[in-house]
């Protein structure tokens, strides 16, 4: 009996330690703010079955935090297995995923070994969409010229908008605020000055409306 107390014991610490977090990426690759986001866990353990599990994931400002414990069977064996996280839309920014892998012997629900887990981390950026269909199907409510600019761009808001209540602000594709003019007392035209922008793609924003704002140098 002590020496099959013994064995099962030495069987949890070797699991506890042998877990592996072979890679850590998100699909799609590049995604944006209206993407649907999932975080890929590719895993390994030195016994199976290793389908039995839980997990779970918290999403806190910029840091995500998600977790997998496996339940392994006795099966001397590499067992393989993806976890998948599905963590919805979210908003543009940079971010930082952690991945913590556990183990344990047996059947679900199991418990984890007494030896910590091993953790990873992966960090990626959302960005503005930029896709037309993501965009206001009626964005007329500003005129744009010239779009693309190297230089002076002029804003010309539709006499409709409800200018009390919003500011007119410019976007890069990381979600950072490069313009802002919160002096909008009327409808009349507002000039951009985009010398000083880095060629790329923008986004004008002003309450739920956008418009996408292409800077070139020449």
């Amino acid at each position: 009996m002590k020496n099959i107390l013994l064995l099962f014991f030495c069987l949890a610490i070797m699991n506890a330690k042998a877990q592996w977090i072979n890679s850590l990426s998100i699909l799609p690759p590049n995604p944006t703010a209206s993407d649907s986001v999932y975080l890929i866990a590719d895993c390994s353990f030195p016994s199976g079955s290793c389908d039995q599990h839980i997990q779970g994931f918290s999403i806190t400002g910029n840091n995500i935090n998600t977790w997998a414990l496996h339940c392994l069977g006795m099966l001397a064996v590499i067992c393989n297995y993806t976890d998948t996280f599905a963590l919805g839309t979210l908003p543009a920014g940079l971010y930082n995923a952690t991945f913590q892998l556990d183990n344990g012997l047996g059947p679900a629900p199991c418990t984890a070994g007494i030896v910590p887990g091993i953790s990873s981390s992966y960090t990626f950026t959302i960005s503005l969409s930029t896709d037309l269909s993501d965009m206001n199907k009626e964005d007329q409510w500003v005129t744009v010229y010239p779009n693309p600019s190297s230089g002076f761009l002029y804003l010309e808001l539709n006499s409709k908008m409800n200018l009390f209540r919003n500011s007119l602000s410019l976007f890069d594709l990381y979600g950072k605020k490069v313009w802002e003019s919160e002096s909008l007392l009327s409808n009349d035209d507002k000039l951009l000055d985009t010398k000083k922008l880095s060629s790329g793609i923008y986004v004008l924003r002003m309450g739920s409306n956008t418009k996408k704002i292409v800077v070139t140098k020449n």
